[in-house]
């Protein structure tokens, strides 16, 4: 047969060809022989995608003609494609719109639809198709929907019709091949189903790992060892509990487990991927601020890293993480184009920015060079609020600084801490003080026994730049003082102390620091209560406002009527540690000064006058300097919103000159037309018990939203979302950088920035990334690059 005919080359072997320019050229052959043609067939490849779109696949007679009958086989397995819509697209016909019906997959059982054309197919007729000259429901499709008789007419109603025909030749061919051990749709499915399986598993261990911030891999991965790493020892304890997992492992093979550390870095950033898709769907098409702070990492690197605060469809205020980046240049023109591309990849624009939260640093606050001013000169909607959890700090700090008892004292409780803190033989110490302590007070019924009472405490070390440690650390220092002072009077004798702590009691047996004690945790209980509700991510920047007033009138009533009760408290807690209690009218000496030099002041003066009132003094006047705010008019216009006191607060004008402060927000509403809905709003609001009793504008929103006036008013629920996007403190930042520490540590300190970045994503917003859909995750990691598989996820 080949002195007549010359055979075509399958696939695999290749035809002695070149390629000159678009058209191949033959070479001879060592035998000088006539070359094989070239084949143009399409090659079947067993395990591949079949195509199940009637539209979108290739003819089966442009297959190789020895793959032929295999297709056929594996698309009458595969069955016909039939995507279930809930609508689907309508073509005018007669006058009438047609469409497609779900109803007919069960009335014709060959029917297939393609989603791509519109059009319905049949699967028999494909299968045996032989290049008739009717291909209407093979290869174009047929979507004449007004004309269904068409449908019954293709089958036909003699036994020999070309459809019925088909049939036939399809079960026939289904018959002659049940005898064939192997079949392509089996082990496609089974194929695809193990490597699910395997993807399924590594996405789970992904997804712990991620959530907890752990490591993936280990210092020994190989056969022999003992821990292999958190990612496959996660694997194996899958595979050890479902025969499922371990089966599909194992036909993976060698280089198809799913488990390389690149899958592992696809599958996180996938995670990634979606938690900010997430974050970015709630948004939607509305506007957002922007809180930027900068921090270094374990391994020296500037990190930058942007929370976003916006309002969500159900109209409650949140803050999301969505990225972190490094910076070689902190300078402001190099932050703003860090920020500007991670915005603009993710499709948002500095345009639809509406607020800016920084710390009080050059470069993000600068009037003419800082970030908020390169910002601002694209959108000058773009409101500046400096952080009033930052304020508060730089005005404590200021006063720790600036006062000289101030800073004498936190220099000796620094002293104590670094004293028992430096050595666990100390520790261990102060922990058998403080059990025979609170022993001896449940004894004498001084304090109250029961479930979560009197635990065991330790002292830390204070924070330099976080001062509610200082209130802790305080607090503690008072609580543990008898236990304190016992365990200096043991090792005071101790010569390895070098007679530190000597030293320490005889400071702290003194009415001065008694006294500065007790003074200090008042002060910082004040404005320790005020920096934990600053720091609250749904705090609207209004009742922040009013915050630091009402802090502001509790140390103003401090001051005016509150040194008696001080003055009790610290004489009663002297008496109860044995320290003698100066004569207030005698005269008051430092120690270690002279006496003869000393000015003539008397105690009770020196302790309310210096002490007392002139710590409260300098607090007050550091909030009343630090929180006045730069944009006066905007906050005095916001705070009209305000539904406390029944709307007390409520100015049409004031309303209409906010409306007038955010220009490309009302840019074709006129004046008379604001007026005229703020006024209908108020009063229908006033009427509705349903906005009664409301505490700020964050439950005004919620509130409309709920009761769907969101929509009958819709320019002054653009307003108080305005208002709401407005910062208020960087607290989100800051925590981001806590979990920072925690991802990237020490033993993690090579870690490359976008892998960084993925990990963190997903462990700071574990509450969107919970709701991620599995499907979702898988979809985009397939879509990142070339897979063994192609899945069906559609």
């Amino acid at each position: 047969m080949l002195n007549y005919f010359q055979r075509k080359p399958r696939f695999s072997e290749k035809p002695n060809v070149s390629i000159i320019g678009d058209q191949p050229s033959s070479l001879p052959s060592s035998s000088d022989t006539q070359p094989e043609p070239i084949c143009t067939n399409k090659v079947f490849n067993k395990g591949a995608y079949l195509e199940s779109d009637p539209a979108k696949r290739d003819q089966i007679l442009d297959y190789h003609p020895n793959d032929q009958e295999e297709v056929r086989r594996a698309y009458l397995v595969k069955g016909p494609c039939r995507p279930n819509l809930k609508e689907y697209p309508t073509t005018n016909l007669g006058g009438r719109d047609r469409s497609f019906h779900n109803s007919w997959y069960e009335e014709y059982d060959w029917l297939e639809y393609s989603i791509e054309r519109d059009a319905v197919f049949c699967l028999p007729c494909y299968v045996c198709y032989k290049g008739s000259s009717n291909p209407a429901f093979v290869k174009e499709g047929f979507k004449g929907w007004n004309l269904k008789h068409k449908l019954n007419k293709h089958v036909g109603d003699k036994p020999n019709s070309r459809h019925k025909k088909c049939v036939k030749a399809c079960e026939d061919l289904m018959k002659k091949n049940q005898s064939i051990e192997y079949s392509y749709a089996k082990y496609s499915t089974k194929e695809e189903a193990d490597y699910l399986v395997r993807l399924k598993a590594s996405l789970e261990a992904v997804k712990f790992l991620v959530r907890g911030g752990l490591a993936f891999r280990g210092h020994n991965e190989g056969e022999g060892s003992f821990y292999k790493g958190h990612f496959l020892e996660f694997i194996e304890a899958l595979g050890r509990n479902s025969e499922k997992i371990a089966g599909a492992i194992t036909s993976g093979g060698g280089n198809s487990k799913m488990t390389s550390p690149q899958i592992q870095k696809e599958l996180a950033n996938a995670c990634a991927v979606e938690t900010i898709k997430k974050i970015v769907g709630e948004i939607e098409d509305g506007f957002f601020c922007v809180l930027v702070d900068e921090s270094g990492d374990c391994s020296g690197k500037e990190q930058m890293a942007v929370v976003v605060r916006f309002v969500d469809y159900r109209g409650f205020v949140v803050e999301r993480f969505i990225g972190i980046v490094h910076v070689e240049d902190t300078s402001a023109i190099a932050l703003k184009g860090a920020l500007e591309t991670l915005l603009l990849g993710f499709g948002l624009c500095i345009s639809r920015i509406r607020g800016q939260g920084y710390d009080g640093a050059s470069n993000m606050r600068g009037q003419f060079g800082g970030l908020k001013a390169l910002i601002q000169n694209k959108n000058p909607q773009a409101y500046y609020v400096h952080c009033f959890a930052h304020q508060l700090q730089l005005a404590l700090i200021s006063m720790a600084r600036k006062n000289e008892d101030v800073d004498w004292f936190f220099c000796e409780v620094t002293r104590i801490v670094n004293f028992l803190r430096s050595s666990n033989k100390r520790q261990a110490l102060l922990r058998k003080k403080q059990v025979a302590h609170f022993a001896n007070l449940i004894e004498n019924e001084l304090v109250e026994s029961g479930t979560g009472l009197n635990q065991e405490l330790s002292i830390a070390r204070a924070g330099d730049t976080r001062w509610g440690s200082h209130f802790r650390t305080l607090s503690r220092l008072v609580d543990l003082f008898t236990p304190i002072i016992e365990v200096f009077e043991d090792l005071k004798s101790d010569r390895a102390s070098k007679g530190e702590p000597q030293s320490l009691l005889i400071v702290m047996q003194t009415f001065g620091f008694i006294f500065m004690l007790h003074l200090m945790v008042e002060v910082l209980s004040l404005t320790n209560d005020l920096s934990e509700a600053l720091q609250k991510g749904d705090q609207d920047i209004v009742n922040a406002m009013e915050l630091v007033e009402v802090s502001k009138k509790k140390f103003q009533k401090m001051r005016d009527s509150g040194w008696e009760a001080f003055y009790e408290q610290v004489v009663a807690s002297c008496g109860n540690v044995e320290i003698d209690v100066p004569d207030m009218k005698s005269r008051y000496v430092k120690a270690n000064k002279s006496k003869r030099l000393a000015p003539f002041v008397t105690n009770f003066d020196y302790f309310k006058n210096d002490c007392f009132l002139h710590v409260i003094d300098f607090v007050l006047k550091e909030l009343n300097d630090r929180f006045t705010p730069e944009n006066t008019e905007l906050l005095n216009c916001v705070a009209s919103l305000s539904p406390c006191s029944s709307f007390e607060a409520f100015d049409t004008k004031s309303l209409v000159r906010l409306a007038r402060l955010y220009p490309n927000d009302f840019e074709d509403v006129t004046d008379k037309e604001l007026s005229s809905q703020f006024e209908t709003y108020i009063e229908c609001v006033k009427m509705d018990d349903n906005f009664s009793n409301l505490k700020g504008i964050s439950d005004l929103c919620r509130t409309l939203v709920r009761t769907k006036k969101h929509k009958t008013f819709r320019f002054v629920y653009i307003l108080v979302k305005l208002a709401l996007t407005l910062p208020v403190a960087t607290a989100s930042v800051e925590r981001v950088f806590s979990g920072m520490k925690y991802v990237k540590n020490e033993l993690r300190n090579r870690m490359a920035n976008p892998w960084l970045n993925d990990c963190l994503v997903t462990f700071v917003e574990k509450e969107v990334f919970s709701t991620i859909n599995d499907r979702d995750i898988i979809k985009c990691f397939q879509g990142m690059s070339k897979r063994r598989m192609h899945l069906r996820l559609d």
